[in-house]
């Protein structure tokens, strides 16, 4: 049988690795196979994880039997109930159990938090005498708050206390990066904003609460003094705190335990609830008034037999076993340890050593007990429940043998010390593992971020993973195929056997493709991560890790560096295809102008050559023997000549427009103004002839190739004084009409005959002409050499104009503009 659990980044990392080790424990057990999907923030539109929930639609529906789903981590991020259930209809028809959340129509899993801050807020109320207890709510659309805040006034009717609406704050959002300010903002509304008294505060979760502490804490507000405060969630900088926190541990671990047996009964086709709810545990801290739970319990029981008078009892031999094993159903049924975490068995082989031990008189045979039951979880409400047993079993033991007071008394502080040993070794664990596992992290990311290609990838993934003992793990990489044949399935690893290397096509990813035969432990057993290997934009592929439970940890950090390292290489490989591309263009290039300096060589040598000739045979004859010829002869030596000149014209615009486009002047300070002052000096003739006036206005200095600038305004301001209106004189201005720090316009105005919005862009193209040649001259070459002199200057060229109202040609050159204009 293999399962799927599927995890989502919105829940922190060690928080799923709670749930996970919950799971793995179970399938661990069953000879189950896992494989554990981590995507990313889900149906997240333009959000940089989106790309890595492609990794659920690779799950392979063959090769998986069952899902469990975390759907908090995933249904925040959902843009409606709607798009969220797509996702669970994608996975249809796998049984399906929901974990630590609700899911319409799937068994789910849940946390009993509504009876936990029921009990919390009485707890308030009853032992603390708690009148005005103010309530921060979660987010309203999150079921497991409103299950919270409903328990709030629940517990709050149970003692005819009324709900005050001034006292509740919310709905708040409770997440990771805005819980905290959240919960501080909300005890300044309360004492700022609405001026409440209140004496206690029941925050949703522990965010808000430290939030709302660390507000109270900078006002002078005694904690608990003049106000006591709760939480949810018992995170660890809560129970770190200077008044540590009371709160409720989320139950994870066991509400993934109890999600593996449900989806196997369900895979089995036996009948399951719609709703488990798993029930956690009370921390009893000093934030609400209470020293801590061991503590709190053992005063107690000391209160309770102080009150009560007490005849001693004679034990009598016959019978004693019978004796110690009702006390030991007592115990087991004892409201201090019955309902709570630790397992029924583990309670009765505690009992029956700690019984035995008292009345041997011997404390080795229980101490070794104890290390062995104490050993097998080393969390801390674990170690608060078998404080609590203790003082369970004292009590219990006291009245079995009441002349073994001081001996019971004496197991019972080896209890606590041992406890305490146990605790303070266990924090050392965690912090060595954790110190540990940093080191391995740093290393094998700065080994993976050395990697410069596909290959070295490869070899280095090789060597960390056999370091870590990881037998099977997998590289799987898409190649959408754009461009090179079909889409296609890279995969670099090594599986059992040996390395691996293959191609799978199609774009769909089946799991089954590699987990088949020699890819496979001996056993015929895996557990497996899944994560994505994505960007911004683009999803890249899998990484496929064989799970090794003390590494787990840090396959986070390995996947999210393979994804960078890989972009990297990625585009170090398409810089090299771009360089490589560019080189031939680059040769193409030099190539293409050389035929242009050949062309430019033909056009003013070869070619104008004959024409020369034509011209001088022309004349000559035109000298020799016009008075011979007769009209029609002479005409037609005119209508040749005319021709051959335009060829020439032709023959010098396209030498022109070649050297434009073939290559660009050295680039100089250019002085417009002046440049402007000496084009319309060249072109006086025709201003004259045409009766025309040409306006020269302020122009920056620019750095540009003078001789280019010279030739765009020449072509520009030839043209308006050309394209006049009869019987009107051509009026033309050049000038700047809006300036920026990185570019400005230079504008070419007239009066002339305009032009139709349907040609202003045809005009620019080379030999574009809209006029016959006997109405005006010219070769049609003129706007185009404009547009190519402006694109050179990474600028650009327009017309605005409207038949018989003149036009404006508008040319967009950068910066910058060493002249500054008034």
């Amino acid at each position: 049988m293999t399962i799927a659990y599927l995890s989502n980044p919105t829940t922190p990392y060690i928080g799923t690795m709670i749930a996970y080790h919950g799971i793995w424990e179970v399938v661990s057990g069953l000879d189950i196979n896992l494989l554990w999907y981590r995507g990313g923030r889900h149906d997240t539109p333009g959000d940089y994880e989106k790309e890595a929930n492609l990794i659920f639609n690779f799950i392979d529906k063959q090769q998986v039997d069952g899902i469990i789903i975390a759907p908090v981590g995933f249904r925040n991020f959902f843009k409606s109930k709607d798009s969220f259930m797509g996702l669970i209809n994608m996975l249809a028809p796998l049984p399906i159990v929901a974990s630590g959340g609700r899911i319409n129509g799937i068994p789910s899993v849940i946390p009993d938090s509504y009876d936990d801050i029921l009990k919390m807020t009485e707890h308030l109320v009853t032992a603390h005498n708690r009148r005005n207890v103010a309530f921060l709510r979660g987010p309203e659309s999150s079921e497991t708050a409103n299950d919270r805040y409903r328990a709030y006034c629940d517990a709050l009717a149970r003692h005819d206390m009324k709900l005050k609406p001034e006292l509740v704050i919310g709905p708040l959002e409770w997440d990771l990066a805005r819980g905290h300010a959240v919960g501080g903002a909300a005890v300044t509304t309360l004492l700022d904003e609405r001026e409440v008294k209140f004496d206690a505060i029941v925050a949703s979760n522990d965010r808000l609460a430290i939030g709302a502490c660390a507000e109270l804490e900078k006002r002078g507000i005694d904690i608990p003094d003049d106000v006591a405060v709760t939480g949810y969630d018992d995170s660890e900088e809560g129970r770190h705190l200077v008044k540590p926190l009371t709160s409720v541990p989320h139950p994870q671990y066991q509400i993934n335990r109890e999600a593996v047996y449900l989806l196997v009964d369900l895979i089995a086709g036996k009948k399951i609830p719609m709703t488990t709810p798993v029930r956690s545990e009370i921390l009893y801290r000093r934030s609400c008034g209470c020293d801590s739970s061991p503590i709190r319990d053992l005063e107690a029981a000391f209160e309770k037999r102080n009150q009560s008078s007490r005849t001693p009892v004679v034990t009598k031999t016959t019978g004693h076993e019978n004796k110690i094993g009702d006390a030991e159903v007592s115990f087991t049924r004892h409201e201090a340890v019955s309902g709570g975490i630790l397992p029924a068995d583990s309670l009765r082989i505690f009992f029956r050593a700690f019984s035995d031990g008292v009345r041997n008189e011997k404390c080795r045979p229980f101490l070794d007990a104890l290390d062995c039951l104490v050993n097998r979880s080393e969390k801390e409400q674990v170690y608060a429940g078998w404080q609590r047993a203790t003082s369970a079993a004292r009590d219990i033991l006291l009245d079995l043998l009441p002349g073994k007071l001081e001996m019971i008394d004496d197991f019972a502080h080896l209890v606590r010390v041992r406890l305490h040993e146990f605790s303070l070794h266990s924090q050392y664990r965690v912090l060595s593992q954790r110190s540990r596992l940093f080191g391995l992290t740093h290393l094998i990311i700065q080994s993976i971020n050395r990697a410069y290609s596909l290959e070295t990838l490869n070899n280095i993934m090789c060597t960390e993973m056999n370091q870590l003992g990881v037998r099977i793990w997998y590289l799987a990489l898409f190649d959408s195929g754009e461009g090179s044949g079909e889409p296609s399935w890279q995969i670099f690893g090594r599986n059992a056997v040996g390395p691996v290397v293959k191609q799978i096509p199609g774009r769909e990813f089946w799991l089954g493709n590699l987990l088949q035969g020699e890819a496979l432990p001996e056993l015929g057993k895996y557990r497996l991560f899944i994560g994505p290997l994505y960007t911004h934009e683009n999803q890249m592929g899998l990484l496929i890790i064989e799970i090794k439970t003390e590494f787990v940890y840090i396959y986070e950090a390995i996947r999210t560096q393979v994804s960078s390292t890989l972009w990297s290489i990625l585009l170090l490989e398409r810089y090299k295809a771009t360089a490589s591309t560019l080189q031939k263009k680059a040769a193409e290039l030099i190539r293409s102008n050389q035929e242009l300096e050949q062309f430019a060589y033909v056009a003013s040598h070869d070619l104008q050559e004959p024409l020369r000739k034509i011209i001088v045979f022309n004349d000559r004859l035109d000298k020799t023997y016009a008075k011979i010829l007769g009209q029609q002869e002479n005409e037609d030596a005119t209508r040749l000549r005319k021709a051959v000149t335009r060829m020439q014209s032709l023959i010098t615009s396209l030498l022109e427009y070649s050297r434009v486009s073939s290559k660009m002047g050295a680039s100089k300070r250019v002085k417009l103004s002046e440049l402007a002052e000496e084009v319309k000096s060249d072109l006086e003739q025709r201003i004259l002839a045409s009766s025309g006036t040409v306006q020269i206005g302020q122009l920056p200095e620019i750095d540009a190739d003078p001789v280019q600038m010279r030739r765009l305004l020449q072509n520009l301001i030839s043209n308006a004084l050309k394209f006049h209106r009869k019987d009107t004189p051509p009026i033309v201005r050049v000038y700047v009409a809006k300036t920026s720090d990185s570019s400005f316009e230079l504008v070419v105005q007239d009066n002339g005959i305009g032009i139709e919005k349907e040609f202003q862009e045809r005009i620019f193209r080379i030999f574009e002409r809209l006029h016959a040649q006997g109405e005006y001259e010219g070769s049609g070459i003129g706007l185009a050499v404009c547009q190519k002199i402006a694109d050179r200057h990474g600028g650009s060229i327009r017309v605005e104009s409207e038949p018989g109202k003149g036009a404006r040609f508008i040319v967009t050159l950068p910066g910058p503009i060493t002249q500054q204009l008034p």
